[in-house]
């Protein structure tokens, strides 16, 4: 699901910025450095969509139930 920065209008860009600082603990920071942050992020996530795009997706790690047990000495 390679989304583009062209289709993605100013407010859900906001809000997906928003969201990123919150997830990394950055939430007081001043206006003046949220703006220059943002433009900065905003400059950035044509290169993060294509770098999302090109990697490959992770091949889905099976559940122990779907895995044998590899104690050692033992075999299922």
């Amino acid at each position: 699901m390679a989304e583009t920065t062209a289709v993605r209008d100013e407010a859900e860009l906001r809000e997906l910025f928003a969201a990123e600082l919150r997830v990394a603990g950055l939430i007081a920071i001043p206006s003046a450095d949220r703006e220059r942050l943002y433009e900065m992020w905003c400059d950035h996530l044509p290169l993060r969509d294509a770098l999302r795009a090109a990697a490959p997706l992770p091949e889905e790690e099976p559940t122990f139930l779907e895995k044998p047990t590899t104690w050692p000495g033992r075999s299922v």
